[in-house]
């Protein structure tokens, strides 16, 4: 006898499998250098709203997380993508930009 599956019981869920075949349920998800930038704030934001964001206001997290990534990463791109998924379906906004400001570079004298 099989007992009746999960997954279609239309519950969000957001889930994490570690490289070495850990897998956990969390409230956020970010990869890579992410994922050492961005967890505290995305955390920090959520908790203070009791994980309860609203579309914009959890737009405007990852507006402000993909700005610090942006800033922090030689390498990264400054134009990216957010996607929404619900009920209706899955919707992608156009594509954002940060754009630069170098007043902050005045700050950075570590190459003393």
């Amino acid at each position: 006898m099989h007992p009746e599956p999960t997954y279609d019981n239309m519950v969000p869920f957001i889930g994490v499998i570690t490289p070495r075949g850990v897998g956990y349920g969390t409230k956020h998800v970010a990869t890579g250098l992410g994922a050492m930038l961005l967890h505290q704030n995305m955390e920090t934001v959520a908790r203070a709203n009791d994980y309860k964001l609203s579309r914009d206001e959890a737009f405007a997290l990852l507006r402000k997380c993909m700005e610090v990534h942006i800033y922090r990463d030689c390498t990264a791109d400054n134009e990216y993508d957010i996607s929404s998924i619900t009920k209706e379906g899955t919707t992608m906004e156009k594509p954002q930009q940060v754009i630069g400001t170098w007043e902050i570079s005045e700050l950075n004298n570590q190459y003393e």
